[in-house]
């Protein structure tokens, strides 16, 4: 199991609506048998009550620039859904994802 922190953004096009996201620097743990993406949809449904659209999938991909000039992907863009003020609301939802991992830390003498 990976341990995944993740931050969340959400934009609209249309800007009919605003809404932030509860997961900024959010410890998540990647369930046995789930990919990255079924992780993200979990997590954004349970804490943002924020449905992904397309069955989850990715829609596009987050990239950065590394010193060296060239481009990493940091993450992926989803499109969503949910309701405010019982308006049908799409967002944009860009995730940006890092692994944790554990330090291995020498003894002191």
């Amino acid at each position: 199991m990976k341990t995944l922190l993740l931050n969340i953004d959400y934009t609209d096009s249309t800007d009919k609506f605003w809404m932030d996201s509860s997961i900024k620097n959010m410890k998540v743990t990647q369930k046995s048998g789930e990919t990255i993406h079924d992780t993200i949809k979990r997590v954004v449904k349970e804490v943002d009550f924020m449905e992904l659209s397309y069955k989850g999938k990715p829609q596009a991909e987050v990239f950065v620039d590394t010193n060296n000039g060239e481009t990493k992907v940091v993450g992926y863009i989803y499109r969503g859904k949910t309701e405010i003020e019982n308006k049908k609301a799409l967002f944009d939802v860009w995730v940006n994802i890092d692994e944790i991992t554990q330090a291995e830390l020498p003894k002191l003498v």
